[in-house]
Parts: C-alpha cells; sequence; structure tokens
C-alpha cells in the first residue's frame, strides 16, 4: 500500500479516536477513566501511522511497527463470530497473568547475559555478539562453544541450560497451559464484555460524530463510493510509480 493510503487512514483512525474521548467527557464517566494507559496506546495505536510521511528509508522503525499494527488489527475481522473470540481471546488475555512468570525469567535472563559478557573471550566479546549467543544458548540449549573456552565460561554455560533452558522454561510453558485454561473457561463473559465495550465506545463516538444524517441505503452507498474511489485512487498512485501531494487529502476525504 501506498505510502499516503496509510497516512490518511492514521488521520481518520485518530479522528475517530478523538472524538471518543471527547464523547467519554460530555458523558458523566469518571473523569479518571479517560487517562488510562489503554487509552494512551489506543491514541498512539492510530496516530503512528500519520508518521509515516516523514518516515525516510527502507529500515524505518516507525515502518515497522506500523507493519506490525495493520496485521494485527486484522484479528478485529473475527469479532463477528463469537466461537472465533471465544478461541481468540484467551490467548490474547493470557499475557496479563504472565508478568510474574516473565519478570523471573527476565531477571535469570539478565543475570546469565551479565555473566557471560564477563567471562565470553576473556571479558572482550562485543555486546551484541554476546547478546545473540546467550539468547542462543538459554533459548534453545545450543552450546555454542569456542575452542579456547574457559573452564568457568562451560561450568556457567552448564548452569545457564540447567536453570533456564530446563527448569524456567518449562514452568513458564506450564504457566501459559494453566492460564490459558482459565481464560478458556471465563471466555464467553470476556466475549459479552468486549462487546459490551464496543457498544461504550459507539456511543461515545456518536455524542460528538453524528451517525444519523442519512438514510441507511445512502449511507451504504456512499461508503462504497468512497470505497472504490479510494482503491481507484491506490491504484493510480501505483500504476504512476510517484506520491502526489493531494493523495492524502483525498484518501482522508
Amino acid at each position: 500500500l501506498s505510502v499516503d493510503f496509510v497516512s490518511a487512514k492514521g488521520i481518520v483512525d485518530t479522528i475517530v479516536v478523538c472524538s471518543q474521548l471527547i464523547g467519554w467527557c460530555r458523558t458523566a464517566a469518571p473523569k479518571a477513566e479517560l487517562v488510562t494507559w489503554s487509552n494512551v496506546w489506543l491514541l498512539l495505536w492510530c496516530s503512528l501511522p500519520m508518521w509515516l510521511q516523514f518516515a525516510d528509508g527502507p529500515g524505518s522503525v516507525v515502518k515497522v511497527f506500523v507493519i506490525f499494527i495493520y496485521w494485527i488489527q486484522l484479528l478485529s475481522i473475527l469479532t463477528f463470530s463469537e466461537n472465533a473470540t471465544r478461541s481468540i481471546l484467551p490467548i490474547v488475555r493470557l499475557i496479563t497473568g504472565l508478568f510474574p512468570a516473565l519478570t523471573l525469567s527476565a531477571v535469570w535472563f539478565v543475570a546469565f547475559l551479565h555473566a557471560f559478557q564477563v567471562v565470553r573471550q576473556g571479558g572482550k566479546s562485543s555486546v551484541r555478539i554476546n547478546l545473540l549467543k546467550t539468547f542462543s544458548t538459554l533459548l534453545t540449549g545450543d552450546m555454542n562453544l569456542e575452542d579456547d573456552v574457559s573452564g568457568l565460561q562451560l561450568v556457567i554455560t552448564y548452569c545457564a541450560i540447567a536453570v533456564f533452558t530446563v527448569y524456567l522454561l518449562n514452568i513458564f510453558i506450564g504457566v501459559i497451559g494453566f492460564q490459558y485454561e482459565a481464560q478458556t473457561v471465563i471466555s464467553k463473559e470476556t466475549f459479552q464484555l468486549m462487546r459490551a465495550d464496543r457498544c461504550l465506545q459507539f456511543l461515545a463516538r456518536v455524542q460528538v460524530i453524528p451517525s444519523r444524517l442519512l438514510e441507511r441505503r445512502c449511507s451504504i452507498r456512499l461508503s462504497c463510493m468512497a470505497t472504490v474511489g479510494a482503491a481507484v485512487l491506490q491504484a493510480w498512485s501505483l500504476q504512476q510509480g510517484r506520491q502526489c501531494q493531494w493523495m492524502p487529502h483525498a484518501l482522508t476525504a
């Protein structure tokens, strides 16, 4: 997709989210619920594609984040099906129960990373090489020892595989299974909670964005025309092999 189309979609998404926040302010909802990490993340999530116009080079960090954002948003297509959503929600929600296990694993990972940094190649190994080799040793159990490895590094390698790879990773996998089963039991309630949250978002948005200016049939026709128009502009831009200055404004409209 062209940068213009993605940037225009980011502008529209940001306007929708801002209208949702303004709508919450107009309701009787507690103001403390507005300033939450979820709302901040949602606003950042929607506004990040707008900065593609200023992202230079194929290795831009912004472009990488935008790629992940829009691929993850494909999961929202499955929300129309209760069976599909109830299968996905346990996987998405189990991350909240993994923080203790993640914290323990992260502490041990950093400890072994620091220890290998001291003993690998006599403490002269680069941080990048040490990180890659330590990650390979702890996550896959790969020994990957050099010819001139010291006895201390050999002992640390054995301890790392025994403690982290064999012990901690198996506990972590067990915690994931336990959290998945717990979330599966309450998947029906979490699905209803998600639908209720979507309804709340819509009610907040209609406080700012009017939704009944046209009849249903006319609205569907205009939506189809806008979709076809955006597709034609997108195809024209790809055929020309260049970006026009007025393209973001047209796609946003």
